[in-house]
């Protein structure tokens, strides 16, 4: 037996004489704040384990290398090689608690060798500090409300997960989910209710998707699910198993009432070494959109027709923007309102054209959904106000009669005060 070794069964009395008898052994799940302690300790647990395919081995392999690498410390800290010692680690308790120890010493007077005559040390429990400091850690990473991961840490998990699926070449697929209709439920029943439910979509998610999944709160009602090891058709019946779940949950009210809800699912999966996370939830976010344009409580892949579409309403979003910023490309066209029986011209309704260069046409039907979808509805429906009433004013100074005009107003547009008023104020 080596010297260094000759002395663990000392260090090892004088170490429980100084934490007292409650502390009866140490756990085989020691943590060492340093890195090449860490390796050595780790490399002879696991070297232990494998031999004798026993845990309990390994529980008498932790105890033994925590002695010698405390008696290593203790050595080098009398023979100078060491001005102080620090060191974090965790017992066990005979209660079965966990408890973490703060070893401290340092050398108050030494020899004319440089051997230590005289050391002061201290054993501190510190598991109150090291429970806050977990707590903090926890929340830093958890959704306060949900228990699921903050955007943050979604994020950083996802990010390692994607780097695992390059480097092994397996597949990876990514959920995003909307309670659908959420602000109808906060309106009806309350905020509290509504965290309910954005509780129930948690606890749906976590009993449906297995351990390995990664859920996470985006923001507001909207979730995602990184699916690891998961194709597109894996990642289909995913999606459909949670549907079905949530729209068959029932969140129970006082009163014996209760609330039920569904949501609408965006699914992408990795189509390419270069896809990041971002990509996969830009994909996702797309087709969940997708998903409630097409009725709500189903599921939509994200495809290439779809982000042709997407890409397509995203340039004409933007041209329109400009297109009522320069008032240019816009102009109005007044269709004729005949009476059957008589023949005789009883109104005008004014339509809105749009030309963004010569010899194109956007089809009203295509600008319009994508104004209202942006809320640009009411600077255009402003702007149709003025032109309608420039135009029957021309008539009239004209000498033209002109019949009623009727002007389309979009629902989006009702929901903003002073729509009636509007007329009014651009005669004055």
């Amino acid at each position: 037996m080596s010297a260094k070794t000759a002395h663990a069964p000392r260090n090892t009395r004088m170490l429980r004489r100084a934490l007292g008898d409650s502390f009866i052994k140490l756990a085989p799940h020691i943590q060492v704040r340093n890195f090449v302690m860490f390796t050595v300790y780790l490399s002879a647990i696991m070297t232990t384990a494998l031999a004798n395919q026993s845990a309990f081995a390994c529980a008498i392999a932790a105890i033994l290398w925590f002695t010698v690498l405390f008696a290593n410390f203790a050595e080098a800290l009398a023979e100078g090689r060491s001005k102080a010692h620090k060191l974090e680690y965790r017992m066990l308790h005979k209660d079965g608690s966990i408890r973490w120890i703060l070893d401290q010493a340092k050398v108050m007077q030494r020899d004319e060798h440089g051997k230590a005559t005289r050391m002061c040390g201290t054993h501190t429990d510190i598991t109150e500090r090291k429970l806050l400091e977990e707590e903090l850690r926890r929340q830093s990473h958890v959704d306060y409300l949900t228990g699921v991961y903050n955007r943050r840490h979604f994020m950083e998990r996802a990010e390692q997960e994607l780097s695992r699926a390059h480097r092994y070449g397996s597949p990876l697929s990514m959920l995003m989910l909307d309670i659908d209709h959420f602000k109808q439920i906060n309106d009806r029943y309350g905020h509290k209710v509504g965290d309910t439910v954005l509780k129930a979509v948690a606890d749906l998610s976590h009993a449906t998707f297995r351990d390995v999944d990664i859920l996470g709160r985006l923001g507001g009602e909207e979730f995602a699910v990184l699916l690891p090891e998961t194709d597109q058709h894996a990642a289909a019946d995913a999606a459909e198993r949670l549907r079905e779940t949530i729209a068959n949950a029932r969140i129970p009210l006082t009163g014996g009432l209760t609330v039920s809800f569904s949501v609408s699912i965006g699914v992408s999966s990795m189509d390419s070494p270069e896809d990041n996370i971002d990509a996969l939830l830009q994909r996702a976010d797309k087709a969940l959109y997708k998903a409630k344009d097409s009725g709500r409580n189903r599921y939509q892949f994200f495809t290439a027709e779809l982000n042709r579409i997407t890409r397509r309403k995203a340039e004409i979003e933007s041209s329109l923007r400009s297109a009522l910023a320069v008032k240019q490309g816009l102009f109005m066209v007044y269709q004729p309102k005949i009476a059957l029986e008589s023949g005789a011209l009883i109104g005008y309704e004014a339509l809105v054209r749009w030309s963004p260069s010569a010899g194109t046409l956007v089809p009203p039907a295509l600008f319009i959904e994508i104004a209202e979808e942006s809320h640009q509805i009411v600077a255009l429906g402003d702007w149709i106000i003025d032109m309608v009433l420039d135009q029957v004013a021309h008539w009239q100074r004209g000498g033209c009669t002109v019949p009623p005009v009727a002007i389309n107003v979009s629902p989006v547009q009702l929901r903003y005060p002073g729509l009636v008023e509007r007329p009014a104020h651009a005669c004055d």
